[in-house]
């Protein structure tokens, strides 16, 4: 009786295409986190907050936000997200202050998140060695982004409610 090898072969297939289409951060692609590019501003109360996110292009996304306070910008930052050396994704950022001097507390290099969870929507990038903050949790509703900053007990401690920009 010949056997065809067809059958086991179509399986092992199916099952390669269902895991890399899997929730698994550990599988998630650069072009799922595409919701998040655009042009996004909060402002109000003095204050004016504009993050840029570039479209998702090979394998990484940039960023960059602005922070300014009556009117004079105290804080930049230069983002990314982009697949580390183990196969998953990365957020990476770098702070500087006026003139782009880099804070000093980050002189060993840019912070790192690992991507914990993906969602429809909802991303959430955690380091187990930060207690502050512990997690960037993105989520976009419409034309609204929401960006959470919590501590390891989920706590926000910085939450910011974007638009987006024409």
């Amino acid at each position: 009786m010949k056997r065809s090898l067809l059958g086991p072969l179509a399986g092992t297939l199916v099952l390669f295409f269902a895991a890399s289409q899997s929730d698994s951060p550990k599988g998630a692609a650069v072009h799922e986190l595409g919701w998040l590019s655009g042009r996004w501003v909060v402002e109000g109360e003095g204050q004016y907050i504009e993050e840029t996110w570039s479209p998702a292009r090979e394998d990484a996304m940039v960023g960059c936000l602005r922070w300014a306070r009556k009117g004079n910008v105290w804080l930049y930052e230069l983002m990314s997200i982009e697949r580390d050396d183990g196969g998953g994704l990365v957020f990476r950022l770098r702070h500087f202050g006026r003139g782009l001097e880099p804070w000093k507390a980050e002189a060993e290099g840019p912070l790192a998140y690992p991507l914990a969870s993906l969602a429809e929507n909802e991303a959430v990038f955690e380091n187990p060695g930060r207690s502050d903050p512990r997690r960037f949790v993105y989520s976009r509703e419409g034309d609204e982004l929401s960006v959470r900053l919590e501590t390891p007990d989920g706590e926000a401690t910085n939450a910011f409610r974007f638009k987006l920009a024409p």
